[in-house]
């Protein structure tokens, strides 16, 4: 087990976190379950081998919003939203069509 899922889950457990919340985030982020087990388990019986000043050591690790956006991501969420209205406006207007058909 790494010192760093130690450091992790009790610099998650001093920003308010409990134990098993940070447990779950930390299995939802892709660790292995195992090791998020003994990790917990080891902090919740002797408070752990590493201690919260070397867990603040440790580098941070970056965040969604610590990274730059990426280029173009906004132009081809328009078209996208573009194309959408208009697939939308086509298909009412067969709809349109259909019924009028049909209906005479």
């Amino acid at each position: 087990m790494s010192k760093e899922l130690m450091a992790g889950l009790k610099i998650a457990m001093g920003n308010g976190s409990t134990l098993e919340s940070a447990k779950r985030s930390f299995m939802n982020a892709g660790y292995n379950p195992q090791e998020v087990e003994e990790a917990v388990r080891l902090l919740s019986s002797d408070g752990g081998a590493v201690s919260i000043a070397e867990a603040r050591e440790l580098p941070a690790v970056p965040t969604s919003r610590d990274l730059p956006a990426l280029p173009g991501r906004k132009k081809r969420m328009g078209w996208l939203i573009a194309l959408v209205i208009f697939a939308i406006m086509v298909l009412l207007g067969a709809i349109s069509y259909l019924v009028y058909v049909l209906a005479f």
